[in-house]
């Protein structure tokens, strides 16, 4: 009797403390680059959710998972973004962005012809707003794989990005793309490629990536701004700053040379003095859930 009240105890004490991981939770652990911990965070908080969102959700696992570090962890985290893509309803915007990072997984993993596949499959599912990433992702592609049949769907896809072209499944519900949200793909694979996260920090907020008018005084004479991020690749910086413009917080990229390579820094505001620049990130930024650094102009 008294193992059986001690075992009760410890399954009361583990369901009490899954019950405790809330969504919140999973995005402060991947903002603050704990990848392990939003891993398991985001694995326990999904299958909570409404099913309308379990995929765009586990699709934030799946990125923290890649990024640990471990090989195994990365191999677990392609079977289950696999596995996402065999269940998630075509009808859902983020199908578009679940191709998409195996894109960049199977890019990671060199393995151009898979990632054309995929990044095609991406295309043909995109809504409007995703076609700015995805333009990117190809961009990356064709660097490593210069032939005519990805320099031609690049070109399909910046044409529909311009407005000049939409593909049937991209003009079928403008409507509704208005309203679809931005996915985790601003962290997805190709972060591990360089054994490290190149995000300094990001927003993990999905909202709509409709530009906005910015929160009044972010923009400003000065020499001081705060900066939410820097990355290896542009179009994951752009869509930090998407997902920032749909919370009304103006933001632009600054690129950078670092140790010969281009950084794509995230930056808003510029303030007067560091303390301006500090206060706005406690009064604005923080209630975001958003990591900022004070930077000044070189």
């Amino acid at each position: 009797m008294r193992l059986f009240g001690k075992v009760l105890f410890l399954t009361m004490t583990t369901c009490i403390a899954s019950f405790a991981v809330t969504l919140e939770d999973a995005q402060k652990a991947y903002v603050s680059g704990n990848w392990k911990g939003a891993a398991e965070a985001f694995e326990s908080v999904c299958p909570t959710l409404d099913a309308s969102k379990r995929s765009e959700c586990a699709l934030w696992g799946v990125l923290a998972r890649s990024q640990t570090g471990n090989s195994k962890d990365f191999s677990a985290a392609k079977k289950r973004l696999d596995s996402l893509i065999f269940t998630t309803p075509d009808s859902l915007p983020v199908v578009s962005d679940l191709y998409m990072t195996r894109a960049q997984f199977e890019l990671y993993l060199k393995r151009p012809d898979l990632s054309y596949k995929s990044l095609s499959a991406s295309f043909a599912k995109a809504r409007p707003n995703q076609l700015a990433v995805i333009y990117q992702v190809c961009q990356s592609l064709y660097k490593v794989s210069a032939i005519d049949s990805v320099h031609s769907l690049c070109a399909e896809i910046d044409r529909a990005k311009s407005g000049k072209f939409l593909s049937s499944t991209s003009t079928a519900s403008s409507s509704s793309a208005e309203a679809s949200t931005a996915t985790p793909s601003s962290s997805s694979a190709e972060a591990v490629a360089s054994n490290g996260v190149e995000l300094s920090s990001s927003s993990v907020a999905t909202s709509d990536t409709t530009a906005q008018a910015p929160e009044a005084a972010t923009v400003q004479a000065g020499d001081w701004s705060l900066q939410l991020g820097a990355f290896s690749i542009q179009a994951n910086a752009e869509m930090l700053v998407n997902s920032l413009r749909a919370k009304k917080i103006d933001a632009r990229i600054v690129e950078a040379k670092h140790d010969e390579r281009t950084l794509y820094l995230v930056q808003t505001g510029f303030f007067a003095s560091r303390d301006e620049a500090v206060q706005y990130g406690e009064e604005t930024l923080s209630k975001h859930h958003l990591e900022f650094s004070p930077v000044k102009k070189p």
